[in-house]
């Protein structure tokens, strides 16, 4: 295989297996959620902007735990 091929094999790879992962853990969130949202006021999740690759800046969500 060529450099391109096996590009798009493990792109392909990367997203199908990343949306199954999200598919089973959904549930989980949907519960971590709703205990978040039954126990405080205020907003679910939070962000604050990270560093990434190339020095670039991107917004980083978590949910938020206390």
């Amino acid at each position: 295989m060529n450099k391109r091929t096996t590009y798009l094999v493990k792109r392909a790879f990367d997203i199908a297996f990343a949306g199954t992962l999200i598919l089973l853990i959904s549930p989980l969130l949907i519960l971590v959620s709703l205990a978040i949202a039954l126990d405080s006021r205020g907003p679910i999740f939070y962000y604050s902007y990270r560093v990434g690759q190339n020095y670039k800046i991107f917004k980083f969500y978590k949910f938020r735990s206390m």
